[in-house]
């Protein structure tokens, strides 16, 4: 058991949810404990993120004025549906780079690592309901 989680948390880490959880319902790891494990292991580095861009925008220097100008444009583009697209494509993108987009347009930290959590939940339900309904089907 200890050996499969260590597994399932290396794969994590290179391969996020998408990746990691189908792997660990076939080594038959329980699939809740999975989910959540992948979870804490995806969200964790999104919040280091958001501060180390925070300490950068502090700075003031021609890479911080670009980063800003770019971003302001981003949000502007990004104005309607960023909650939903947040939700949508965390998963496909990754936590790492989504939370690096955020970061950018100066989305706020918490509601960003909430929005992130809580796609990859949603993910993680339906991957789980599809393996065990295609188990039943099977």
């Amino acid at each position: 058991m200890l050996a499969e989680i260590i597994l399932i948390i290396l794969i994590t880490l290179t391969g996020e949810l998408l990746v990691a959880l189908p792997i660990a319902l076939v080594i038959g790891l329980n699939p809740i404990l999975a989910l959540f494990l992948i979870l804490i292991i995806n969200i964790i580095p999104a919040y280091p993120i958001f501060k180390l861009f925070e300490k950068v925008y502090k700075k003031e220097n021609k890479i911080v004025r670009f980063l800003l100008k770019r971003g302001e444009y981003l949000k502007s583009k990004a104005k309607r549906g960023l909650d939903f697209a947040i939700i949508i494509f965390t998963p496909i993108v990754g936590v790492y780079a989504t939370s690096l987009f955020l970061a950018l347009i100066k989305f706020p930290s918490k509601k960003g690592i909430i929005l992130q959590t809580l796609s990859l939940f949603i993910y993680g339900l339906i991957i789980i309901f599809g393996y065990y309904f295609l188990n039943i089907l099977f």
